[in-house]
């Protein structure tokens, strides 16, 4: 028996060095450590070698102090191995850039193209331009990095490869502050359109990276951000996979996403940043997630220094690197005071917990693998010759080809929320336009205060756009448009905190001889809504700081100070209000609603905004964007903010997914309107399937309106309480959309194909099921519930199960998703 156990001993043996001495042989080069070839060349350096090959090579040179300096945002350089410094923070959240004194000396002016902020990008519902802007931006961010690398620039912020993209929670509460950086409150929306954004980011070149994007904030976190570094989130398993974590698995399986920040806030009683739940059994195990994480801004030191989980930074290292985490990640680079670490305690602390047996040196070269396969997948290492995306200049930045894109993004953005027959304003017309709020001549509240770039190109005002026509492109006749309109411009509220009405009497004194109000107000992202912001009303300090920060929600949903009066009063006058709204959260103005003629909801547009806009007001742009949130009528008709429990037991719980149909909103998830009328017919679907069959279905388009429009077509799967008594389901899905144009009378058939896993639910434990039932679904421009006629919303029915179609009453038992083949899943 002892002789078996050697045999089998020296017969492994003889594989593993079977195997080294063919893979020596092969790339002919590499001898034994610290060797370099006859070019020079370490074996890491060597591109001819597999990635593989070349990390083993490069980690077993390193001391242990070098790899835990290598494990931080900011890699330092390594001279003795010709290794160049490598900071991981740039941004990308909607174009390419960040403003702020960390570009200065890294070859970058600052500027970019600016696309709408993420939510404006969200309300397009559009899969194939929101890939097209994250190419953009991929494009931008490495034409800045070949600019550095020539220049001999490296480790500055904002000439890395790796980019923090869009947050990718999907908002379970309107009050959260970073609500403009997400893409709205659906976890199919929020995953679908994250993962074209990807990408788009990173290319499809077979082997290098164009850009490595990340998803932020892992995994259950949407405020509040006043608390963030030490909230404790806890749901169940049904609704951790149900609602917080789906769109971040969609990302890693099919945006094949490059990073995952994970979240400052704790979950279960365990920090995010060392919980090995979140970061092991569901990132690395469930989901087969092969790149890296990493903690937000100081995560792992506010282990210590706000969430108390441990008093030792040597242990928060250990518990963080042990749990799955791969990086640590703070503000810093270089400096006239040298390399600076800023907030990371990895480079100090992970050798003092190697050294104290609290890590092991094999959890540091795991995670330098990881990190290591992203920074050689960006060819950074490699020749640029080899590296396809290394003669992207710097003229790429702000090009005319963005420049377009931006516009059409903007364009796409517009959601039409009210529309008495005002808009569009006839470009034949000729009277009188006033133009009133506090955004009519500002150019920077387009960009939405944070994690954007200053724009490229001159972004101009909604005043100059419609008083200065010939100082911008004549696009789609735009001159002609307003050339016959008398434009006046009165404040009336000169700040978007309008904190009294003493600017009225101005506004109200030329309304009456206005043929056309334009009210344009809303939010400034750059200090009300900074991150969200305390909007305030009439009597409160609606503003702690003038800088923008992430720490600050609302507790109102309104317009600040008195802009609703200002609207309420002119509406009064009898003369058509229109009002543009500008804004990342949910705004609620019920006035709005009632009194004026018509409601345009445009975001944060970003560089294009102002054009897109008026575009828009005189017809030449019909919009077509959709409510990516539920804006209710009252603050008062949420739950606690710290309540992150999605379905309630009297089924009146949060977002549209858990809402009950006598819930009062003021505008509906999927909710806009269009310059046209759009039917829809001939549903065509199959009556009954089996649970891991495939579920299609057609419906015929039309335009019946006058003009050339946009479509979004949604589909919407509603569930009854009895298909699974015991499980609180949601009540209605988004399970597909599609973005079309249409010319007026022309039809179109539009195909949508859902997966077993888009018609499977998440049980109390947690797991995907396919419960066997009766199902409505819809097919139209709206949900059920935001329905304008019976024409543009068509409905139909679906059982799932054998013999349901038939009439039998009994309803089989639930099929786990895991039983459905892989084949069986894809459309």
């Amino acid at each position: 028996m002892a002789q078996g156990k050697h045999s089998v001993s020296r017969c492994s043996l003889q594989a593993t060095l079977g195997v080294v001495l063919c893979m020596i042989a092969s790339i002919g080069r590499l001898h034994v450590a610290g060797e370099r070839s006859a070019e020079g060349l370490f074996p890491f350096q060597d591109y001819t070698l597999p990635n593989s090959v070349r990390i083993e090579d490069f980690i077993s040179r390193l001391t242990l102090q070098e790899k835990a300096e290598q494990l931080v945002s900011m890699s330092p350089s390594i001279p003795r191995l010709n290794w160049t410094a490598f900071n991981w923070r740039s941004e990308c959240c909607h174009g390419w850039g960040f403003t702020g004194s960390d570009y200065e000396g890294s070859g970058w002016n600052g500027t970019a193209s600016v696309f709408p902020q993420v939510i404006g990008m969200s309300a397009s519902m559009d899969e194939e331009l929101v890939q097209a802007i994250g190419h953009a931006a991929g494009m931008e961010g490495r034409a800045a990095y070949n600019n550095a690398k020539r220049q001999g620039i490296h480790g500055h912020m904002m000439t890395g490869l790796h980019c923090f993209g869009p947050t990718t929670n999907a908002n379970h509460d309107p009050r959260w502050g970073r609500i403009k950086r997400t893409w709205g409150e659906d976890p199919f929306l929020t995953g679908t359109l994250a993962s074209a954004h990807i990408k788009g980011l990173q290319g499809g070149d077979e082997k290098y990276m164009k850009m490595a994007a990340d998803v932020n904030m892992f995994a259950v976190h949407s405020g509040p951000d006043a608390i963030r570094q030490h909230f404790d989130a806890n749901v169940s398993d049904r609704e951790l996979f149900d609602y917080y974590l789906p769109a971040f698995e969609q990302t890693v399986k099919e945006g094949q996403v490059s990073s995952v920040m994970v979240a400052y806030s704790a979950f279960r009683g365990i920090p995010d940043n060392c919980n090995p739940l979140l970061l092991t059994d569901v990132l690395l195990n469930r989901w087969n997630f092969s790149m890296i994480s990493f903690s937000d801004n100081s995560g792992v030191l506010g282990i210590v220094s706000t969430q108390k989980y441990t008093s030792s930074y040597a242990n928060a290292s250990a518990l963080s690197i042990n749990a799955g985490l791969h990086q640590d990640m703070a503000s810093g680079g270089p400096s006239s005071q040298g390399w600076r670490y800023g907030g990371c305690i990895w480079n100090k602390y992970l050798p003092q917990a190697v050294q104290a047996g609290l890590a092991k040196e094999s959890e540091l070269d795991a995670a330098l693998r990881r990190v290591l396969g992203v920074r050689f997948a960006l060819g950074s290492e490699d020749p640029d010759w080899l590296v396809p995306f290394s003669d992207i200049g710097m003229d790429t930045i702000g090009c005319q080809a963005h420049s377009e894109l931006a516009v059409q993004a903007a364009r796409k953005s517009m959601v039409l929320l009210k529309n008495n027959k005002t808009l569009p304003l006839t470009s034949t017309a000729t009277g009188k336009i006033l133009l009133v709020g506090p955004h009519v001549n500002s150019s920077s509240v387009y960009f939405g205060g944070t994690y954007s770039a200053f724009p490229a190109r001159p972004t101009g005002t909604i005043l100059e756009w419609m008083t200065q026509p010939s100082l911008w492109p004549d696009t789609h006749g735009l001159h002609s448009s307003v050339k016959n309109m008398d434009v006046q411009y009165v404040p009336g509220c000169p700040e978007v905190t309008c904190p009294d009405k003493s600017h009225f009497a101005e506004a109200m004194a030329a309304a009456p001889q206005a043929d056309f109000i334009v009210y344009v107000g809303g939010i400034d992202g750059s200090r009300v809504e900074r991150e969200g912001g305390d909007r305030g009303t009439e009597s409160s300090n609606w503003i702690k700081s003038p800088f923008p920060c992430e720490k600050e929600d609302t507790d109102s949903l309104s317009l600040p100070g008195c802009q609703e009066h200002l609207i309420t009063q002119l509406s009064s006058t009898g003369k058509p209000v229109i009002v543009v709204l500008m804004n990342g959260g949910p705004v609620s103005c019920i006035n709005c609603s009632l009194y004026a003629s018509a409601v345009l909801e445009t975001f944060y547009a970003g560089q294009s905004g102002p054009q897109a806009i008026v575009e828009t007001l005189f017809g030449l742009n019909s919009p077509a964007g959709r409510m990516p949130y539920t804006t209710y009528m009252l603050s008062d008709q949420l739950p606690n903010f710290t309540d992150y429990e999605m379905a309630k037991p009297n089924n009146d719980g949060r977002t549209y997914r858990y809402i009950s149909a006598s819930t009062a909103v003021l505008h509906h998830f999927g909710d806009g309107l269009t310059y046209t009328l759009f039917k829809y017919t001939q549903l065509q679907s199959t009556a009954s399937i089996q649970p891991c069959a495939l579920f299609n279905i057609s419906v015929t388009v039309t335009n019946i309106g006058n003009c050339s429009s946009d479509e979004v077509v949604q589909v919407y799967l509603y569930t009854a309480p009895e298909i699974a008594p015991e499980v609180r389901l949601p009540t209605r899905s988004l399970k597909s959309f599609k973005r079309i144009n249409l010319e007026p009378s022309q039809s179109t058939t539009v195909e949508f194909c859902l997966s077993p896993y888009a018609l499977s639910m998440v049980d109390n434990t947690g797991q995907r099921q396919i419960y066997p039932g009766s199902y409505n679904f819809s097919v139209g421009g709206h949900q059920i519930e935001g329905a304008l006629s019976f024409d543009d919303v068509i409905e139909g029915k679906v059982s799932i199960g054998t013999g349901l179609a038939n009439g039998m009453s009994a309803l089989g038992s639930p099929v786990p998703l895991s039983s459905c083949s892989y084949q069986q899943l894809r459309c």
